[in-house]
């Protein structure tokens, strides 16, 4: 017996070959949902495991679930540490509310709200896996049968499921990039773990939202909102870093006493003097030698022309 073969005729380019007949594999959100189980389950066993030729969920026996009850336990023992360091601060008042800034306490909250919400879902995945499997089969065979909307515009694209789809290696990478960076930049230390959190966190809420309501929002909106906070942003953070530059320049020159010259090669040996001066810009690096000698070189640049022109 052979197989029947299934010709696909393509319309003809202008150039007299066939356009490339691209087809994205089924990515519904659901599907989103059981790869990411199948690789996160790869690194560690959990209370539910997708059978990968039925493509359906079963409850892990007890004896493989180890790694899962240890890893458990210390988030809820962490979790309970946490908000008893927190419930104790407030109680003895140890630290008055102006020692807390508005970041710390966001990080704070965000962080007791992430832990509890974590503590509960593995407290019902523990205690309903057999229910849980139950309900994904009973309704997997009610859309099979009675058909969906999803079902409905399977072969079209689904903007939220292939979104989800392409968040999963950013999701299982970035903790490792988050733990290991420091060790190599030591600026990073204490920023980048919660920062890359933060950033992905909102960045990912946002990008739903816009998928979930690009019907009800106008594109271009959408574009001149993020337009706006990206400039009110920059501004906010290069302004005052060229104010304190610029009113630092003075003391520097002074400090410096570097001398102008006509030749070439000695002004390009003093302005490059100020290379080794490390420039601090933001809480994530510092400048590297040549922005530093071009920003410094601009800085006795104007600086020395405006102390010229006020003797004159």
């Amino acid at each position: 017996n052979v197989a029947p073969k299934i010709f696909v005729f393509l319309p003809p380019t202008p150039h007299g070959g066939n356009m490339p007949h691209i087809v994205i594999p089924s990515h519904n959100r659901v599907q989103a949902i059981q790869r990411f189980a199948q690789f996160s389950s790869a690194l560690y066993t959990q209370s539910v495991t997708w059978n990968t030729k039925t493509r359906l969920p079963e409850p892990t026996p007890f004896k493989k679930l180890v790694p899962f009850h240890t890893m458990s336990v210390l988030l809820g023992a962490w979790t309970s540490f946490a908000f008893y360091t927190v419930t104790r601060w407030i109680l003895f008042n140890k630290m008055d509310t102006s020692d807390i800034s508005l970041t710390a306490g966001i990080l704070l909250l965000l962080h007791l709200s992430l832990n509890t919400m974590s503590a509960t879902m593995i407290l019902t995945s523990i205690r309903k896996t057999e229910e849980i499997c139950l309900l994904y089969v009973n309704s997997r065979l009610l859309s099979e049968k009675v058909g969906s909307e999803n079902d409905k515009h399977s072969k079209n694209l689904d903007p939220l499921g292939l979104f989800l789809h392409l968040i999963i290696p950013p999701i299982l990478f970035i903790p490792v990039i988050a733990t290991l960076a420091p060790w190599r930049i030591t600026a990073l230390y204490h920023v980048l773990p919660m920062g890359m959190f933060i950033i992905f966190l909102c960045s990912v809420t946002v990008t739903c939202w816009v998928i979930k309501l690009r019907n009800a929002i106008i594109g271009y909106h959408c574009f001149d909102g993020k337009l706006d906070s990206r400039l009110v942003g920059h501004a906010a953070l290069h302004f005052p870093l060229m104010a304190d530059l610029n009113s630092q320049s003075d003391k520097l020159v002074s400090s410096w006493k570097v001398e102008a010259s006509t030749r070439k090669a000695m002004w390009t040996k003093e302005v490059n003097s100020y290379g080794p001066i490390r420039a601090y810009v933001g809480p994530f690096c510092f400048m590297r030698r040549k922005t530093r000698t071009e920003i410094f070189a601009g800085i006795f640049y104007y600086t020395a022309s405006l102390v010229i022109t006020v003797k004159v």
